[in-house]
């Protein structure tokens, strides 16, 4: 006697099975909804708003290690060198400082003024607010350049007082590609007036240092809305290397008078 297979059960598409796909699609949109968020947000903030927005009020550190990696990738270049020239021939003269240098120097002028410099092709690096240590760390990448001469202002406050560096320029100098260039140590050692939070900064990982700059759109439009309010001053294109002065108001004599014995 031959048994046959016993027939399979119907499938079981009752309220429990339902119930079991909708819970399964809720907790799918549940984490994967903000999954994708997060995703297109970095996608966004790393592709985006940091590439056109820059890094706010600390872009001009960001514009000044892509223009530096310029110079040295034109030296790299079989024959060719800074301004189409060896690293002899080149005369580039870069000027380091902060917003005195930036504001107070104009290399055009200082080209047409100077006959005995009439070799050098002068560049206005300086940032605003620009301390010692962090001098320290743009000529880390600035003398892979090769210039023919750096100069930097020193006063009593730049050599008798320790200075820390804001967080938005650590992490700045770490995006831009500062701080591979040399060992660390060699760069800043201990007791050079730095802070912990500052100093892990520096040494921070790509995307800490992104993440860090998350907040680029807000720091645009505060820019643009200053600079709107405040007015008296030029626009600001933080890629200036030849004229990088913003201010443009007229100075009354009393008031240059106690700004000059106060830069004394």
């Amino acid at each position: 006697m031959v048994s046959s297979p016993l027939p399979l059960p119907p499938e079981n598409r009752g309220p429990i099975s339902d119930m079991k796909r909708s819970v399964i699609l809720a907790v799918g949109i549940q984490f994967g909804a903000p999954c994708l968020g997060i995703a297109l947000g970095w996608w966004l903030l790393v592709g985006w708003m940091i590439p056109r927005l820059g890094l706010g009020e600390v872009d001009r550190i960001r514009q000044l290690g892509q223009h530096i990696q310029q110079h040295i990738e034109r030296l790299e270049q079989p024959l060719h060198g800074v301004h189409g020239g060896n690293s002899d021939e080149s005369g580039l003269a870069v000027l380091l400082g902060d917003s005195i240098t930036r504001e107070g120097v104009d290399t055009e002028l200082l080209e047409q003024s100077r006959t005995d410099v009439s070799d050098l092709v002068f560049e206005n690096w300086a940032v605003s607010g620009c301390s010692l240590a962090e001098q320290r760390v743009q000529l880390s990448l600035a003398l892979r350049a090769k210039p023919r001469l750096v100069v930097f202002a020193l006063g009593p406050s730049s050599l008798c007082q320790l200075q820390d560096m804001p967080l938005d320029k650590a992490f700045a100098y770490a995006y831009s590609g500062f701080i591979e260039t040399r060992a660390w140590g060699d760069i800043l050692p201990p007791g050079c007036g730095l802070t912990e939070s500052a100093l892990e900064a520096l040494n921070s990982t790509r995307w800490r240092q992104q993440l860090h700059f998350r907040t680029a759109p807000k720091s645009w439009l505060n820019q643009r809305l200053r600079g709107a309010v405040r007015g008296g001053g030029l626009e600001q294109v933080a890629g200036d290397w030849r004229s990088p002065h913003v201010m443009s108001g007229s100075v009354g004599a009393k008031q240059l008078d106690w700004h000059l014995k106060l830069v004394e």
